[in-house]
């Protein structure tokens, strides 16, 4: 909720940088659910889903940080 409140305050820039930054932290943290699946997990269906997940997240991962670099 607090970083929800200070994006809401934010404006150009500052809140580019902040929604990438909060973005990341959200995707990194599919990924690491993710990989958990893969490493624990047994049904075909959640592994490939989890696999998709890694591979999706991973791209708009490194395709915000390309973004970040910019702001």
């Amino acid at each position: 909720p607090e970083q929800m409140q200070q994006l809401q305050g934010a404006s150009g820039p500052a809140f580019d940088r902040m929604f990438l930054e909060m973005m990341i932290e959200h995707h990194r943290g599919a990924v690491e659910m993710a990989q958990t699946e893969l490493q624990d997990g047994a049904d075909p269906e959640a592994l490939a889903l989890a696999q998709k997940i890694i591979d999706t997240q991973q791209a708009e991962i490194t395709e915000m940080d390309t973004l970040l670099q910019q702001v």
